[in-house]
Order: C-alpha cells, then structure tokens, then sequence
C-alpha cells in the first residue's frame, strides 16, 4: 500500500481517488536525477553523471579517476501545469505550478573503493485548488494536496576487477504529506472501512466532508514518517568503449505519516454553512515507496559522441493497491477511510546522448517514455500522474579544470485523460535542474 498518493475529493463529479503529488513524471518518479541524466532523458546507469549516481546507479561512482574527490550542489524546479474539468462548470487550474528539490553530494575514489554521501529531495510538488473551484464542494476552503521525500545516502562502490564494479548504499528515507479535501458525503460513506466509533452529524447527499492537515511549508509535511532502504548497482566494462550497468532499489517502508493538528468538518454544498469541526490525529497507513530495476547501455561512438539507453522496471502495482488512513478525534473516536488504487507496473526507456562541442562545453539531447501506470477510473485532479512522454536537453561548461555547472530542461506536452466519472485531467510540466560541480 503506498503512501505518497493523498485523498482527493473529485466530489461534484463523484471522481473521488487518491492523489500521487511526488514525482509525478514517470509515475510518481523523476524523469531524471541530477542534471547531467536528465538532460539526456535520465539515461544515467552505464555512465558518469556526477553523485547522483548515489540515487541512480551507485556503481557509476567508480568512473571517478582514483584519488578524485568531487562536490555536487543542484537545485531542481519542477513544474507542472495541472487542470481540472466538469462539464458545466468553469475549469479549476491548479496555482501549484513550481516545486523546488535541492541536491548535494559528495564522492572521494581512494583505490578500488570510492564512497561518499548524498542528500536528494525526491518529492515537492502537488496541487493547489482555490476555493471557489468546483473540487472544494462550496465548503469555503481550499484544496490541496501535496508529499515530499527526501533521502540521505551513504554509498560504496568496489572494483572487484579493473572492468567490473559492485555497488550499495544505505539510505535514510523522511516523508510529509499535506492534504486538505472536500468530498461529498456519500463518496466518503462509500470510503469507510470498518465501523466509525466518532460520533458524526447525520450527512446526506447535500454534504460534504473535510479532512485537513498541513504545516504550509513546500520542504515538509504536516504528515510525517521515515524509513531505511537500499540500492545495488553494477557497472561492467565491455571494452574502453561500451559499458554496462545495472541497478536494483529496495521498496523503502516508512511506517505511518503521522499528524497531530488535522480537523475533520462536516457541511452544506448548497449553502456553504458548516455543521461542525473536530479536532485530532490523522494516520496515513503504511507509507511506501515502490522498488525497482534496471540496465542499461553506453556507448562511447566517436570520441566526442556518448549515446546511452535505459530501461527500467517500477513495481507501482506492490505499492499501490489501496490505501489507508485514520482520523482520530482527540475527545475519542475514529473513522477510517479505504480506497482500491490498482496501479500497474510501469516500464519507463531513457535514450540520450552527450556530444562535447569543445573542450569546455558538452551537450545533451534526450528522450523518457513511461506509459501511464494509472487506471484511468482512478485518475484525479489533485494530482494527475499521467505524463507519459518528456523531452530532455541539457549541457555542461568546465569554467577551468576544477570548476564546472551543469544545466538540463525537459518539456512534457500535455496528456488529459478522462476519468469514468466525467471529470477530465490535463497536465504538463516544465522541469529543469541546475548543478555546480568542484573536483579536486
């Protein structure tokens, strides 16, 4: 059961699901990580894309030249482009249009061994719907929905041969997730689970239900949770010029996200009059991250020219069968909500190459591909994971022997599905990440 997917109340239109507001690129993943892979459509696997091997495939770390120590600093924007549609009602845009990810790692190669320690943001984005828009239910209050994740890396990779290198890391994982929802009151008498001991006023087909919580920061979450994980990777050397890699990323558990400040309200559509408001806990259940794996290929095809293809495996259908949350109100009582997922397992293919056009300027051009994972029943609009295609370009400058930055940008054209219930979701995105990079 994964837990980066929020509740979302798609509740004029009765198109209630839960909302995957980290990542949603491939799924709820990154096209890319780090500049340098994403610029060539995240191909990163069987080369050097800097210290976010540490979160791609660790054993590329071992390309660094022997007594090398690096330090990679990047930021990341990712923008999505989200809207909503009903028809007869005015279209909802969501105003959460830029969601900010800071990176940093650090690498130093002393023999065959070469290890170091990294800090990516894999979440922080999500939706944010005003209040007058049709997905708040005339209840007065926003709508929104937004998760970040973030891991702390130790990696370590060893040759074990001049060709062959073996790679794992340790990682600490944190969540949060922020959540305020509107749903009608039947979609979410048609979500409990289990018999509710909290006392609720009578709802009708005329009402909705609130659920709340969030601390209003774009870096955490109200909800929180944290887990371990791991990665193995390898990186083979066919010969000088063609390399192989592989890679396998542990499902990471994270336990439940937990918050303390939520409000569970009751009201009117019609009039927009509140029945009453209770105060307590909120437990997201059971919050994962899916595992993965994957290979891949590059090719170094003139001396200027590296052309690289990945192919990866997300296991979103382990993760995301269902999910669970409690809400318990601090007098005493609770009620728990269920909704089925159903997600199916994603392929995703990166191809890029990397031309070096002097000796200080390299470029990139890429392409990532991962078909929709999302059942098109459980599409919704707090956040829409259903971006299937990202065009990447990307390039990196040598200021001197030391010093260097690195830039990528990716276009994804918009994708709308519409869900069984009527409700449409349109969603684009413009992401782009920046690195600056010190070897010594």
């Amino acid at each position: 059961m994964n837990k980066t997917i929020v509740i979302a109340g798609l509740a004029a239109a009765g198109a209630l699901g839960w909302a995957a507001a980290s990542r949603a690129t491939n799924g709820m993943d990154l096209e890319g990580y780090g500049p340098i892979a994403q610029g060539q459509g995240g191909a990163s696997l069987a080369s050097d894309n800097g210290t976010a091997a540490v979160i791609n495939n660790p054993a590329t770390l071992s390309l660094m030249p022997d007594g090398g120590r690096r330090v990679d600093v990047a930021f990341g924007l990712l923008g999505p482009d989200v809207e909503a549609s009903v028809p007869g009602m005015p279209v909802a845009h969501s105003s959460g249009d830029a969601y900010f990810m800071p990176a940093f790692g650090y690498a130093k190669r002393s023999g065959d061994f070469t290890y170091g320690i990294g800090v990516f943001g894999q979440g922080g984005m999500g939706t944010r719907y005003a209040a007058s828009s049709f997905l708040a239910l005339n209840s007065g209050e926003p709508v929104m929905s937004e998760v970040s994740v973030g891991r702390l890396i130790a990696p370590v990779s060893y040759n074990v041969l001049d060709n062959l290198a073996l790679a794992g890391t340790l990682d600490f994982l944190w969540a949060g997730m922020d959540l305020r929802m509107a749903m009608t009151a039947p979609q979410a008498m048609g979500m409990l689970s289990g018999m509710p001991t909290l006392a609720m006023p009578a709802l009708g087909p005329g009402n909705y239900l609130r659920v709340d919580f969030a601390d209003g920061s774009q870096f955490t979450g109200d909800a929180a949770g944290y887990g371990v994980s791991g990665k193995f990777g390898l990186l083979y050397q066919i010969t000088p010029k063609i390399r192989v890699g592989a890679m396998y990323h542990a499902e990471p558990d994270l336990g439940d996200l937990k918050s303390e400040d939520a409000t569970l309200s009751f009201g009117d559509m019609a009039t927009g009059t509140r029945m009453g408001a209770v105060e307590g806990e909120v437990r997201v259940h059971d919050f994962h991250w899916p595992a993965m794996y994957g290979g891949g290929l590059a090719v170094d095809a003139t001396d200027r020219l590296t052309l690289s293809v990945d192919v990866k495996r997300i296991l979103w259908e382990d993760v995301m069968r269902s999910m669970d949350m409690t809400f318990t109100a601090d007098g005493g009582g609770s009620v728990s909500f269920s909704l089925p997922q159903g997600w199916e397992d994603q392929t995703v293919w990166c191809v890029g190459a990397a031309l070096k056009a002097t000796d200080a300027l390299i470029v990139r051009a890429g392409y990532n591909f991962g078909e929709n994972p999302v059942p098109e029943a459980n599409v919704n609009p707090l956040f829409p994971a259903i971006v299937e295609h990202h065009i990447t370009a990307g390039a990196s400058y040598a200021l001197d022997d030391q010093n260097s930055v690195h830039l990528s940008v990716v276009y994804v054209p918009e994708t709308d599905v519409t869900a069984a219930s009527g409700v449409t979701s349109t969603h684009s995105q413009f992401n782009a990440q920046v690195m600056y990079s010190y070897t010594f």
